[in-house]
């Protein structure tokens, strides 16, 4: 709390300042005044929470002083100290709503009394205001979400606009501001629109979505979409971190969850030009093209030339972004579907990607791409490895390397072994134990287990993985067998293993 001790006598100042433990009453500011004027014109740019004054001081006196403080400095407590009992000075603390008056000279149990007392009116007039910001705030956020509901309540909505002035006859329009970091605190990102809004004379309304978005809802004099457009780009100058999709303009409230919808849809031409912070709405049903076909597309060059691919997605990507369609959902589960199609034909150039372990990892890590962009580069990754390992493998036969996909599929099928796998491709055991080791000098029993142990350490590379679920994922009877051939192999247990990897 800020302090302002306002006194003529240096002496009284002076002691009072160092007497008193300040810190314990929770003060850390103090500042001091010689005159009445002078404790104004510091009061003006200080804010005290506390005032201590005396009421006889040269140039304006303590009423004087308080008088003029009230209207400047609102949330000022005035304590006065005086020698002089005038009972009409006392009359005037009394109606300047003064804390407390203390007689001079000081009586140090009588001052810190007072003390207490201002300190203690401070916290309830705090709890207070939070009480009712806290109210106001609660209020707030209901209309905001009976204004974008489509089955309006017209007479909740007239009492909430009422009860927090929010305007019902004007034109309005919709924003939603994402935090691409996640990093601010939704608390404290509320509170700087609401803030900015205010300074700028624009109502607003403001509400905390999922995956780090804020709606908000502007009142604005009809046809003034520009200064809104305007200000949103001020907005974004003192918020770099920030990203923000604007509506169209709704010319009545039933037009508000219109205008949320089109601001959803703007703010999701990010994903086709991160570069870029503001968005509008831009209608896309021209561009509706056959992007559904593009799996078959891709399956019959991933069969025929997959050495093609990556000119065909650059060239995939490119077209998307130009047409900024279909939404980034959309896009993710195309190039998802290409992704699984290149798992089912090479399972084994998965157990390559340092990042993923299987096709819920790859999935997870398409989906939280931000751009089209960083689509694009994943998809050329996993196409580079994935030639790679097409390279590799072409030194074995058709069948060994049929067998080895078939590992890599089903290694966390704790019965899987050579019998079945045999079966699978329509040879006698015998036989293909004779072709497997002959092209790669190791038996299938054995490459089952290097296959499933080379899983389990890039499993355990992944802090996420449980021991337990490592063991399931990896084929392994129970935890504790993990365990038991892991530590045979590496002579390190997984946890230990974990440690190591991750210093």
């Amino acid at each position: 709390m800020r302090l302002l001790i306002a006194d003529d006598d240096d002496y009284t100042r002076l002691g009072l300042i160092e007497t008193i433990d300040w810190p314990k009453f929770g003060v850390s500011e103090i500042k001091q005044a010689r005159d009445g004027a002078e404790a104004l014109e510091i009061a003006i740019s200080f804010q005290p929470d506390i005032v201590l004054t005396d009421i006889r001081m040269p140039k304006l006196n303590g009423i004087e002083f308080a008088e003029k403080l009230t209207t400047m400095c609102k949330e000022s407590k005035l304590l006065f100290m005086s020698g002089y009992m005038d009972i009409d000075y006392l009359r005037s603390a009394i109606k300047l709503a003064a804390v407390d008056y203390i007689e001079k000279p000081i009586k140090l149990n009588e001052l810190e009394a007072a003390i207490i007392k201002t300190v203690t009116s401070i916290h309830e007039k705090q709890n207070q205001n939070r009480i009712i910001e806290q109210n106001q705030e609660m209020q707030k956020q209901r209309l905001a979400g009976l204004l974008n509901s489509r089955s309006m309540n017209k007479d909740d909505i007239h009492m909430l606009c009422k009860a927090t002035g929010f305007p019902m006859d004007t034109a309005y329009v919709c924003l939603i501001v994402r935090d691409p970091s996640g990093e601010i605190a939704p608390e404290k990102l509320i509170v700087d629109l609401y803030t900015f809004w205010q300074v700028n004379q624009v109502h607003s309304l403001c509400r905390n979505m999922d995956h780090h978005k804020y709606m908000v809802i502007l009142a604005m004099k009809r046809q003034d979409i520009r200064r809104i457009n305007y200000y949103t780009e001020l907005f974004l100058r003192q918020n770099e971190s920030l990203i923000i999709g604007i509506g169209v303009e709704a010319i009545r409230m039933e037009h508000i969850p219109t205008s949320f919808q089109s601001a959803v849809l703007a703010l999701e031409r990010f994903f086709y030009h991160p570069n870029l912070r503001s968005f509008t709405f831009k209608d896309k049903n021209k561009h509706t093209t056959q992007v559904i076909d593009l799996y078959p597309e891709f399956l019959e060059i991933l069969k025929s030339t997959p050495q093609k691919l990556g000119d065909w997605i650059n060239a995939v990507c490119e077209k998307l972004s130009y047409m900024e369609y279909p939404h980034k959902e959309r896009v993710c589960e195309l190039f998802n579907s290409f992704a699984q199609a290149m798992i089912r034909e090479k399972s084994t150039f998965v157990s390559k990607l340092n990042d993923i372990s299987n096709m819920h990892d790859l999935e997870n890590h398409i989906r939280n791409c931000g751009s089209i962009f960083e689509v694009q580069q994943y998809m050329s990754k996993l196409l580079s490895v994935y030639m790679e390992e097409m390279e590799e493998s072409s030194h074995y036969s058709r069948v060994v390397r049929d067998v080895m996909d078939y590992i890599a599929s089903n290694c966390s099928n704790v019965n899987l072994d050579v019998r079945e796998i045999a079966d699978h491709v329509h040879l006698s055991m015998a036989h293909l134990g004779m072709l497997f080791k002959n092209d790669t000098g190791i038996t299938i029993k054995q490459y089952i287990g290097d296959y499933r142990l080379e899983l389990a350490k890039k499993l355990i590379a992944n802090e996420h993985y449980k021991i337990n679920m490592i063991a399931e994922l990896c084929g392994y009877a129970s935890a504790s067998y993990f365990t038991k051939v892991f530590r045979a192999a590496t002579e390190l247990t997984p946890l230990d293993y974990r440690k190591l990897i991750m210093k």
